[in-house]
């Protein structure tokens, strides 16, 4: 159609050239340009006549444009990382895009200025460029095994150099148990296990971390022996027996405590309680254990069975020692092997006794017999008899 359209204006211009130009022949060409091709020192545009005298020949240049249709590179601007894109362009005769593509759909994988220059049958080209630019964050994820207990495990998320807003979610397998918007943040009290980290961009952005966290082995601590059932007002040492180093011990109650050592605790029993005691660990773990401590209703009452009265200095009397438990003595008798008294204290004592050894000196049996009558703390009173035997 457009063929039928030039040839009238042919003959249109003919007759126009004529009574232009005097009577004169005038003759016409057709020439096909780009546009924003030069003819003659003029930038072409679109279709025109352009006549030329050349003394009594006349010429007249029709100027034919050819022209590729505005068109643009179609697709995102953005991309987000480890993304495939496709930008697509309406089709021509010939394509060619900076990165060697020659179709009009291209595949991306990154950022940068996609370009691509077309052309039709005429030698006529135009070229197009599309932008496109990487979303992006930076993330340090880090990872803290457990250390002390079951569930003290930990995962910190730090996203910097973000233009975008995100979202970080924690996943244990399927199931989403913890989230954040926060750009720097703890997720905290985790099990041992494998964890995923997926961080959203508000632009459709993701990236995701597998994260496992790991148990350690512990330290272990535990009394040597069961709850025990000691006397009222006795002195009780526990043994501890610590394989490992630590930063501080502790007893409980500290009213009890006498001492609290590494390698043992000695305390006071006045009645019933529970000794606990608690040990910070060069990990700085928590360890504790406790042992029940009863009152029972023994008492504690040491008499020699043997003494050596020959004045050296060393066990030259004959001695009693109650126990805590032992309110008073009130009484303590010595018979020989006849049966005979040899010594009489019926006087209430509130220490120990100590027997003179001298008085042996002119007897000559070597073993006696002894009775004791004492009073016990609860108003009880109790008897203890047995034998000693005099060495010379």
């Amino acid at each position: 159609m457009r063929l039928v359209y030039k040839i009238l204006f042919l003959i249109i211009l003919n007759l126009i050239g004529h009574f232009a130009i005097g009577q004169s022949d005038t003759t016409f060409q057709s020439i096909v340009l780009c546009r924003g091709d030069d003819f003659q020192g003029q930038e072409i545009i679109e279709d025109t006549l352009i006549f030329e005298n050349n003394g009594n020949d006349h010429v007249g240049y029709l100027i034919d444009v050819s022209f590729i249709n505005d068109f643009e590179i179609m697709g995102p601007e953005s991309i987000c990382k480890g993304d495939t894109l496709l930008l697509t362009i309406p089709d021509f005769d010939s394509i060619l895009w900076n990165t060697g593509e020659l179709s009009n759909k291209l595949q991306i994988l990154d950022e940068g200025m996609y370009q691509v220059t077309v052309g039709n049958v005429r030698g006529c080209f135009a070229t197009v460029s599309h932008k496109v630019e990487k979303i992006n964050w930076d993330q340090s994820i880090t990872p803290t095994d457990l250390n002390c207990r079951i569930d003290d495990g930990s995962i910190a998320v730090n996203i910097t150099d973000s233009n975008v807003s995100t979202t970080s979610q924690l996943f244990f397998g399927q199931n989403l148990i913890d989230e954040t918007t926060s750009q720097l943040d703890t997720f905290n009290n985790l099990s041992p296990g494998k964890y995923v980290i997926k961080i959203n961009g508000s632009e459709g952005c993701y990236t995701t971390d597998s994260i496992e966290l790991n148990a350690v082995e512990l330290n272990q601590f535990n009394f040597d022996i069961e709850d025990t059932i000691v006397n009222i007002y006795s002195n009780l040492l526990l043994p501890i027996n610590l394989d490992f180093e630590y930063q501080e011990i502790t007893c409980f109650p500290e009213e009890k405590i006498v001492e609290c050592g590494e390698n043992k605790i000695s305390l006071f029993v006045d009645d019933d309680f529970m000794i606990r005691v608690q040990i910070i660990d060069q990990q700085g773990c928590l360890l504790t254990d406790s042992v029940a401590v009863t009152l029972g209703s023994g008492y504690d009452f040491y008499i020699p069975n043997s003494f050596s009265p020959n004045n050296d200095g060393s066990d030259d009397d004959f001695e009693i020692f109650p126990g805590p438990q032992v309110t008073e003595i009130n009484s303590v008798t010595l018979y020989d092997k006849w049966g005979n008294l040899i010594y009489e204290m019926n006087e209430k004592q509130t220490d120990g006794l100590r027997v003179d050894g001298n008085m042996f000196n002119d007897l000559s049996d070597n073993m006696y017999a002894y009775f004791i009558t004492f009073k016990l703390h609860n108003g009880n009173e109790e008897q203890l008899s047995g034998t000693v035997q005099l060495f010379r």
